[in-house]
């Protein structure tokens, strides 16, 4: 182990590792006694060089198996059927809970080494009677992009009645499935003191890849145990915002769409009345001029006759005038 340990600090010494490309830890579950397989994606150049490396919670990391070119080799403890390497992937067979931890993978080429993958292996053991169980609340949070979610793991005795407290020396690991980037995210060590088993992470979501199903894991006792999930979603928020929108912008289209139907009308209704009046004032018109010529007619007709009565009285007295001189 040592000596795998010296070689691989000396590879980082002589090669730039490409810490940048180191992936997150992601959470694989298994049942007891199944097999697993773990990927190392990697090029064809980088097949040459390949470290296979197991670390079980709060204990150093182990060499798995080294495969230089076509040759394999195992460690001690490892060296049996259960274990298989091909050239980019590590085969456990017939899964014990001593095979709960993570393992990752180390390659590169002549020139560049990196860490690949990590997956911590999570092993289910129905049989197995457990004092505790871990309870997660709350199932599910809708929350917006840049709004923080709190996460909460509480450790619970099996027995109501039992006085039993929260264990000692135990640690709770966060993870997070689904998503973009899936993986291990976070670890709380217990505090002196702490009876409470209850444990909080607070989360700030910043956008849709933040999503995904968070669980808690308490490693305790020899033994991990897990919680039932939260799902954090950013979509039903999303939903709710724009059937909100929608709604908003239907009613203000249908309030525009009346007030355009109201001022139509309102004109429509003052061009009547406005047809109605014109009628009306030059019939009016049309009486007064009439009235007025008659009047006129009938002022000049009676003028006319009084001066003809007028001029035949004068002839009358010019006639008896000239009768008389005579």
């Amino acid at each position: 182990m040592m000596g795998g340990l010296a070689l691989l600090l000396l590879l980082g010494t002589l090669y730039p590792i490409e810490a940048a490309e180191v992936q997150q830890v992601s959470l694989m579950e298994a049942e007891l006694g199944g097999n697993v397989t773990f990927q190392c994606p990697v090029s064809e150049k980088e097949k040459n060089i390949l470290y296979w490396y197991k670390q079980p919670l709060g204990c150093t990391i182990q060499t798995v198996a080294t495969r230089f070119f076509t040759k394999q080799t195992f460690r001690p403890q490892f060296n049996n059927s259960r274990f298989r390497v091909t050239q980019d992937s590590l085969t456990i067979m017939n899964i014990s809970k001593e095979d709960e931890a993570t393992y990752f993978c180390f390659t590169g080429s002549q020139f560049s080494h990196r860490f690949v993958d990590g997956t911590f292996l999570a092993v289910k053991d129905g049989s197995l009677q457990k004092s505790f169980h871990v309870e997660q609340s709350p199932e599910a949070e809708s929350v917006l992009p840049g709004d923080s979610v709190t996460l909460q793991c509480s450790l619970v005795s099996r027995d109501k009645e039992d006085g039993v407290q929260c264990p000692h020396g135990h640690r709770v690991f966060w993870f997070r499935s689904g998503g973009s980037h899936p993986g291990f995210m976070y670890t709380q060590d217990t505090q002196p003191g702490n009876t409470s088993c209850v444990y909080r992470l607070s989360k700030r979501i910043q956008n849709s890849s933040d999503a995904g199903t968070y669980r808690c894991a308490v490693a305790s006792c020899g033994q991990i145990l897990f919680g039932g999930g939260t799902k954090v979603d950013t979509s039903s928020n999303l939903k709710v915002v724009v059937t909100v929108l929608g709604v908003l912008l239907a009613c203000c289209v249908t309030v525009i769409i009346l007030l355009i139907f109201y001022v139509n009308r309102r004109r429509a209704e003052a061009a009547a009345s406005l047809l109605e009046n014109v009628p009306k004032g030059n019939f009016k018109r049309n009486e007064d001029a009439w009235t007025y010529s008659t009047a006129v007619f009938t002022v000049m007709k009676s003028g006319g006759r009084r001066r003809a009565e007028g001029a035949q009285r004068e002839n009358i007295h010019a006639a008896a005038k000239a009768s008389g001189s005579d």
